[in-house]
């Protein structure tokens, strides 16, 4: 993702780079909002009091973000990542600014895939996808809505690591000040069975990888539709 753009807002109207800098992004949509309304809307959508990061409410940000948290982001995430874009045809979806994913660990830095992930992408007709492993840094949990977890472990990972962010964010260290930081949630929470958990198929054949990808469909599917069926109406802005 590019380091000096923030997440856009729900209806895609603004893009912000800075805290104070509103611009318009999609100019067709912008111009059915006189100023003032243009005004509320971004001060309704970026200026929130509190941290509601652990609360199951979407209604003040209409366009979720993503990075995919695995433990070593050779398999599990990236998979997450590269099925996310093909469902949401990104960046092209309505509901979403931004897709990523990062590892838990740092093992993989900069390697791509497993090519079992390649292998079963490609087989699934995702054959434009790539991507070089990172870490999570500290900055995710402020760009990202939501950072979705393959397992309970991950999970436990993020949280810890969104709490040292935090602290980062009290000292006055991180770039952009104190907001909101994203939640923290099983990708699994969104399948059909709440807790469910991606089997890391690291260490396994083929059928593991297959069966992540189902996984990460279904949840990607149900993830969409929890958005659909959670974002404001215009009486609610």
């Amino acid at each position: 993702m590019a380091s000096d753009e923030g997440p856009l807002d729900g209806e895609g109207l603004f893009t912000r780079k800075y805290d104070d800098d509103l611009e318009p992004f999609n100019a067709d949509l912008r111009a059915q909002f006189d100023d003032e309304e243009a005004d509320m809307l971004y001060e309704n959508l970026y200026n929130h009091e509190g941290d509601n990061s652990d609360e199951d409410d979407v209604e003040e940000r209409l366009v979720a973000t993503l990075t995919g948290g695995g433990y070593r982001h050779h398999g599990r995430s990236p998979m997450a990542e590269g099925v996310f874009r093909h469902v949401t045809d990104h960046p092209n979806h309505p509901l979403i600014a931004e897709v990523d994913s990062a590892g838990t660990g740092g093992y993989h830095t900069g390697s791509s895939p497993d090519p079992r992930t390649m292998k079963t992408l490609k087989a699934n007709g995702i054959t434009k996808y790539k991507h070089g492993a990172r870490k999570v840094t500290a900055e995710d949990f402020e760009n990202f809505h939501w950072i979705f977890a393959m397992d309970a472990d991950n999970l436990d990972d993020l949280h810890s690591m969104r709490d040292r962010a935090r602290r980062r964010q009290a000292k006055g260290e991180t770039k952009k000040g104190e907001h909101e930081m994203g939640k923290i949630m099983l990708f699994g929470d969104f399948g059909g069975k709440k807790g469910e958990q991606v089997i890391d198929p690291y260490y396994g054949a083929d059928d593991g990888f297959a069966t992540a990808y189902e996984q990460m469909v279904r949840f990607t599917d149900g993830f969409l539709k929890h958005l659909e069926e959670n974002k404001p109406t215009a009486e609610k802005i």
